[in-house]
Protein backbone atom coordinates (compact mmCIF):
# COMPACT_ATOMS: atom_id res chain seq x y z
CA UNK A 1 0.00 0.00 0.00
CA UNK A 2 1.25 3.48 -0.93
CA UNK A 3 -0.03 6.45 1.08
CA UNK A 4 0.45 10.18 1.27
CA UNK A 5 1.00 11.58 4.78
CA UNK A 6 -1.23 14.18 6.29
CA UNK A 7 -0.67 17.87 5.70
CA UNK A 8 -3.27 18.97 8.22
CA UNK A 9 -5.38 16.44 10.10
CA UNK A 10 -9.15 17.09 10.09
CA UNK A 11 -10.21 18.82 13.30
CA UNK A 12 -12.71 16.09 14.24
CA UNK A 13 -10.11 13.28 14.08
CA UNK A 14 -8.53 12.13 17.39
CA UNK A 15 -4.90 13.11 17.72
CA UNK A 16 -3.71 9.53 18.20
CA UNK A 17 -5.44 8.16 15.08
CA UNK A 18 -2.95 7.60 12.22
CA UNK A 19 -4.10 9.57 9.20
CA UNK A 20 -3.26 9.56 5.50
CA UNK A 21 -4.67 12.01 2.96
CA UNK A 22 -4.72 9.45 0.13
CA UNK A 23 -3.75 5.87 -0.54
CA UNK A 24 -3.60 3.14 -3.17
CA UNK A 25 -2.53 -0.50 -3.28
CA UNK A 26 0.01 -1.95 -5.72
CA UNK A 27 -0.50 -5.71 -6.02
CA UNK A 28 2.38 -7.67 -7.53
CA UNK A 29 1.52 -10.56 -9.82
CA UNK A 30 2.14 -13.99 -8.31
CA UNK A 31 0.78 -17.51 -8.16
CA UNK A 32 -2.25 -15.93 -6.51
CA UNK A 33 -2.73 -13.83 -9.69
CA UNK A 34 -4.25 -10.33 -9.67
CA UNK A 35 -7.77 -9.19 -8.68
CA UNK A 36 -8.56 -8.20 -12.27
CA UNK A 37 -7.94 -11.80 -13.39
CA UNK A 38 -11.57 -12.43 -12.43
CA UNK A 39 -12.57 -10.91 -15.77
CA UNK A 40 -9.27 -10.31 -17.61
CA UNK A 41 -7.49 -13.62 -17.05
CA UNK A 42 -6.83 -14.27 -20.76
CA UNK A 43 -5.39 -10.80 -21.28
CA UNK A 44 -3.05 -11.19 -18.30
CA UNK A 45 -1.83 -14.55 -19.57
CA UNK A 46 -0.84 -12.90 -22.85
CA UNK A 47 1.49 -10.50 -21.08
CA UNK A 48 2.86 -13.16 -18.77
CA UNK A 49 3.71 -15.12 -21.90
CA UNK A 50 5.90 -12.19 -22.95
CA UNK A 51 7.75 -12.58 -19.62
CA UNK A 52 6.57 -9.20 -18.34
CA UNK A 53 6.41 -8.54 -14.60
CA UNK A 54 2.88 -7.30 -13.91
CA UNK A 55 1.24 -5.44 -11.05
CA UNK A 56 -2.23 -4.01 -10.52
CA UNK A 57 -2.99 -0.70 -8.86
CA UNK A 58 -6.22 -0.78 -6.90
CA UNK A 59 -8.15 0.92 -4.12
CA UNK A 60 -7.12 4.47 -4.97
CA UNK A 61 -8.86 6.83 -2.56
CA UNK A 62 -8.59 10.41 -1.29
CA UNK A 63 -9.82 11.35 2.19
CA UNK A 64 -13.02 13.46 2.01
CA UNK A 65 -11.29 16.31 3.85
CA UNK A 66 -8.83 16.61 0.93
CA UNK A 67 -11.06 16.05 -2.07
CA UNK A 68 -11.20 19.77 -2.91
CA UNK A 69 -7.48 19.42 -3.66
CA UNK A 70 -8.11 16.12 -5.41
CA UNK A 71 -6.01 16.55 -8.56
CA UNK A 72 -2.95 17.86 -6.75
CA UNK A 73 -3.11 15.01 -4.24
CA UNK A 74 -3.89 12.45 -6.96
CA UNK A 75 -0.80 13.44 -8.96
CA UNK A 76 1.45 13.10 -5.93
CA UNK A 77 -0.08 9.77 -5.01
CA UNK A 78 0.43 8.51 -8.56
CA UNK A 79 4.05 9.70 -8.35
CA UNK A 80 4.59 7.47 -5.29
CA UNK A 81 2.77 4.54 -6.92
CA UNK A 82 4.95 4.82 -10.00
CA UNK A 83 8.20 5.25 -8.08
CA UNK A 84 7.40 2.18 -5.98
CA UNK A 85 6.46 0.14 -9.05
CA UNK A 86 9.54 1.23 -11.03
CA UNK A 87 12.27 1.35 -8.40
CA UNK A 88 11.20 -1.16 -5.75
CA UNK A 89 8.82 -3.73 -7.25
CA UNK A 90 10.60 -3.68 -10.65
CA UNK A 91 7.29 -3.89 -12.50
CA UNK A 92 7.22 -3.98 -16.29
CA UNK A 93 3.53 -3.22 -16.87
CA UNK A 94 1.22 -1.53 -14.37
CA UNK A 95 -2.40 -2.61 -14.89
CA UNK A 96 -5.63 -0.99 -13.79
CA UNK A 97 -9.36 -1.41 -14.31
CA UNK A 98 -11.28 1.83 -14.71
CA UNK A 99 -14.81 3.00 -15.35
CA UNK A 100 -15.14 3.81 -19.08
CA UNK A 101 -15.88 7.44 -18.16
CA UNK A 102 -12.31 7.76 -16.79
CA UNK A 103 -10.51 6.05 -19.66
CA UNK A 104 -9.67 9.25 -21.55
CA UNK A 105 -8.06 10.79 -18.45
CA UNK A 106 -5.69 7.86 -17.89
CA UNK A 107 -4.82 7.65 -21.57
CA UNK A 108 -4.20 11.36 -22.15
CA UNK A 109 -2.53 12.25 -18.86
CA UNK A 110 -0.42 9.16 -18.23
CA UNK A 111 -0.21 7.22 -21.48
CA UNK A 112 -2.11 4.11 -20.43
CA UNK A 113 -2.97 1.76 -23.31
CA UNK A 114 -5.87 -0.62 -23.81
CA UNK A 115 -5.42 -4.11 -22.39
CA UNK A 116 -8.93 -5.53 -22.54
CA UNK A 117 -12.38 -4.57 -23.77
CA UNK A 118 -15.46 -3.49 -21.87
CA UNK A 119 -16.69 -6.05 -19.31
CA UNK A 120 -18.96 -6.16 -16.26
CA UNK A 121 -16.94 -6.34 -13.04
CA UNK A 122 -18.48 -8.29 -10.19
CA UNK A 123 -16.08 -6.82 -7.61
CA UNK A 124 -17.69 -3.41 -8.13
CA UNK A 125 -21.31 -4.55 -8.20
CA UNK A 126 -21.28 -5.41 -11.87
CA UNK A 127 -20.24 -1.94 -13.02
CA UNK A 128 -18.63 -1.62 -16.47
CA UNK A 129 -14.84 -1.78 -16.52
CA UNK A 130 -11.98 -1.39 -18.97
CA UNK A 131 -8.51 -2.85 -18.49
CA UNK A 132 -5.58 -0.52 -19.15
CA UNK A 133 -1.83 -0.96 -18.83
CA UNK A 134 1.15 1.36 -18.54
CA UNK A 135 4.58 0.40 -19.93
CA UNK A 136 6.95 1.34 -17.10
CA UNK A 137 10.07 0.81 -19.21
CA UNK A 138 9.02 3.93 -21.13
CA UNK A 139 8.82 5.83 -17.83
CA UNK A 140 12.25 4.56 -16.81
CA UNK A 141 13.51 6.27 -19.96
CA UNK A 142 11.82 9.52 -18.90
CA UNK A 143 13.46 9.33 -15.47
CA UNK A 144 16.90 8.74 -16.99
CA UNK A 145 16.47 11.64 -19.43
CA UNK A 146 15.34 14.06 -16.75
CA UNK A 147 18.22 13.06 -14.47
CA UNK A 148 20.57 13.81 -17.36
CA UNK A 149 18.98 17.22 -17.88
CA UNK A 150 17.16 16.31 -21.09
CA UNK A 151 13.52 17.27 -21.76
CA UNK A 152 10.83 14.60 -22.19
CA UNK A 153 7.68 14.67 -24.31
CA UNK A 154 5.20 14.67 -21.42
CA UNK A 155 4.45 17.67 -19.20
CA UNK A 156 2.82 15.37 -16.63
CA UNK A 157 5.89 13.15 -16.31
CA UNK A 158 8.18 16.17 -16.29
CA UNK A 159 6.25 17.33 -13.20
CA UNK A 160 6.21 13.87 -11.60
CA UNK A 161 9.81 12.87 -12.27
CA UNK A 162 11.85 16.09 -12.28
CA UNK A 163 14.89 15.32 -10.09
CA UNK A 164 14.03 17.88 -7.40
CA UNK A 165 10.74 16.03 -6.82
CA UNK A 166 11.71 12.47 -7.73
CA UNK A 167 14.79 12.07 -5.52
CA UNK A 168 13.16 13.22 -2.23
CA UNK A 169 10.09 11.08 -2.96
CA UNK A 170 12.28 8.02 -3.57
CA UNK A 171 14.20 8.63 -0.34
CA UNK A 172 10.94 9.01 1.60
CA UNK A 173 9.57 5.81 0.08
CA UNK A 174 12.71 3.82 0.95
CA UNK A 175 12.57 5.07 4.53
CA UNK A 176 8.87 4.20 4.87
CA UNK A 177 9.28 0.73 3.36
CA UNK A 178 12.05 -0.09 5.79
CA UNK A 179 9.53 0.30 8.62
CA UNK A 180 6.25 -0.81 7.07
CA UNK A 181 6.56 -4.49 6.12
CA UNK A 182 3.88 -6.33 8.15
CA UNK A 183 4.80 -9.12 10.54
CA UNK A 184 3.39 -12.59 9.99
CA UNK A 185 1.29 -12.27 13.14
CA UNK A 186 -0.26 -9.08 11.74
CA UNK A 187 -1.07 -10.85 8.48
CA UNK A 188 -2.70 -13.73 10.36
CA UNK A 189 -4.76 -11.26 12.39
CA UNK A 190 -5.97 -9.48 9.26
CA UNK A 191 -6.92 -12.64 7.41
CA UNK A 192 -8.66 -14.14 10.43
CA UNK A 193 -11.13 -11.24 10.35
CA UNK A 194 -11.58 -10.72 6.62
CA UNK A 195 -13.51 -12.73 4.07
CA UNK A 196 -10.33 -13.05 1.99
CA UNK A 197 -8.82 -15.11 4.80
CA UNK A 198 -11.80 -17.08 6.01
CA UNK A 199 -12.60 -18.37 2.51
CA UNK A 200 -9.08 -19.01 1.16
CA UNK A 201 -8.09 -22.54 0.21
CA UNK A 202 -5.42 -24.49 2.14
CA UNK A 203 -3.04 -24.02 -0.80
CA UNK A 204 -3.44 -20.26 -0.79
CA UNK A 205 -3.10 -20.07 3.00
CA UNK A 206 0.08 -22.15 2.81
CA UNK A 207 1.49 -19.88 0.13
CA UNK A 208 0.75 -16.70 2.06
CA UNK A 209 2.39 -18.02 5.22
CA UNK A 210 5.36 -19.40 3.28
CA UNK A 211 5.91 -16.05 1.59
CA UNK A 212 5.82 -14.00 4.78
CA UNK A 213 8.12 -16.36 6.65
CA UNK A 214 10.58 -16.11 3.75
CA UNK A 215 10.25 -12.35 3.39
CA UNK A 216 10.88 -11.70 7.08
CA UNK A 217 14.32 -13.25 6.62
CA UNK A 218 15.36 -10.84 3.84
CA UNK A 219 15.16 -7.16 3.04
CA UNK A 220 11.44 -6.41 2.90
CA UNK A 221 12.01 -3.72 0.29
CA UNK A 222 13.17 -6.31 -2.26
CA UNK A 223 10.90 -9.21 -1.28
CA UNK A 224 8.84 -10.19 -4.30
CA UNK A 225 5.81 -12.46 -4.14
CA UNK A 226 6.29 -13.34 -7.79
CA UNK A 227 9.82 -14.63 -7.18
CA UNK A 228 8.64 -17.76 -5.38
CA UNK A 229 9.14 -20.10 -8.34
CA UNK A 230 10.24 -22.91 -6.06
CA UNK A 231 7.09 -22.77 -3.96
CA UNK A 232 5.51 -25.81 -5.66
CA UNK A 233 8.05 -28.10 -4.05
CA UNK A 234 7.55 -26.68 -0.57
CA UNK A 235 4.14 -28.27 0.02
CA UNK A 236 2.10 -31.30 -0.98
CA UNK A 237 1.84 -31.54 -4.79
CA UNK A 238 -1.96 -31.50 -4.80
CA UNK A 239 -1.95 -28.17 -2.96
CA UNK A 240 0.74 -26.68 -5.18
CA UNK A 241 -1.20 -27.56 -8.30
CA UNK A 242 -4.04 -25.31 -7.17
CA UNK A 243 -1.68 -22.36 -7.52
CA UNK A 244 -0.36 -23.22 -10.98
Amino acid sequence: MVALPETEKPSDMPALVPFQSALASVINDSRLSLPMAEIYGDELRTFRGEDRQLAEVSGLAVHPAYQKSGLAILLRLIRMVLIYSIETALVGDLCITVNPHHEAFYRKAFGFESMGGLKQYGKVNGAPALALRLDLDRLRGFIADLRAGHPVESEVYTFLFKPEAFEPALARLDADLAQSFPRLEDVRYFFSRHEAGTTMSPAVRAYVEWYWKSAEAVDARTAQVGAADDFAGAFEPDLALQLA
